[in-house]
């Protein structure tokens, strides 16, 4: 049985967004009914949260999957410079790519891989140092002969050697005093000490506490609020479902649902 040539095809849509009056233009490789909604992140966010607002049109069928992105381009290149991002969801008409291209794609796998730090010898690296310090040198030469102060006029290098002991006395002295007459920023140099009666409440709620951790009915609420998903934010329950990806389209890195994964459009890892 003879292999089929026939090419696949796509076709070119534009989602309008009635809540935000903006508009996204794309393609697609596939069937218009297949659930396929964009590439923008921006936009399937909140696609997915008022998906009512969303309303698509197909303006360019049957397109073979050759000649797809030639004519996204197209239509591309009618939105203004001005209303990338405003107006419309898209952020770039450009022809620079996409998941099909597999140049492109290399290049951003080519970029997830780490650079290595560069390696000196020890006579490399005295080279280096010499070089720098004849730099600085030649540098604060230049501002003498300017005119220019070196130091910036309130900075003072202030060398303090040891302090003897009357000198620190005076010292601790007068930070006493200022903290006894309340002039230290923040504070007002008192102390206040609790009534009995605020001691005493204080204790019985720090115990009330303790005797509520330990009743059946504190961890039996504890076990019903994890199985219904009250605590589905927290990261030692949630995060599994997550993997850290890549986007194909920018380079940029993310963290997304596992169902959400798309070969296409993510690849995995940091």
């Amino acid at each position: 049985m003879e292999k089929s040539t026939h090419e696949k095809t796509g076709f070119i849509y534009i989602w309008y967004d009635k809540a935000r009056k903006m508009y996204y233009i794309g393609c697609h490789v596939g069937d218009e009914f297949d659930g396929y909604i964009c590439s923008s992140d921006r936009m399937r966010k909140a696609f997915r949260k008022r998906p009512d607002d969303f309303k698509r049109k197909i303006i360019q069928r049957n397109i073979p999957k050759s000649k797809l992105l030639g004519e996204e381009h197209k239509w591309l290149s009618l939105i203004k410079d001005d209303e990338l991002g405003t107006k419309y969801y898209n952020h770039s008409k450009r022809h620079f790519g996409h998941w099909t291209n597999t140049t492109y794609a290399d290049s951003i796998r080519k970029s997830c891989i780490p650079k290595t730090k560069p390696t000196f010898t020890e006579e490399e690296l005295a080279e280096r140092g010499r070089k720098i310090s004849e730099s600085k040198a030649k540098r604060k030469e230049e501002k003498l002969a300017a005119g220019v102060p070196v130091r910036k006029p309130n900075s003072v290098v202030v060398k303090r050697g040891p302090q003897s002991e009357e000198s620190n006395k005076k010292r601790s002295e007068s930070m006493r005093r200022a903290w006894s007459e309340g002039r230290n920023k923040g504070t007002s140099g008192k102390t206040y000490e609790w009534s009995e009666e605020r001691k005493q409440r204080h204790k019985e709620s720090v115990q009330g506490c303790h005797k509520n951790r330990e009743t059946k009915n504190y961890s039996e609420s504890g076990k019903k609020a994890w199985s219904e998903g009250k605590f589905a934010n927290r990261k030692s329950n949630n995060m599994k479902n997550y993997i850290w990806v890549k986007r194909v389209s920018d380079g940029s890195r993310t963290r997304i649902p596992k169902e959400n994964f798309d070969p296409t459009l993510h690849i995995p890892g940091r």
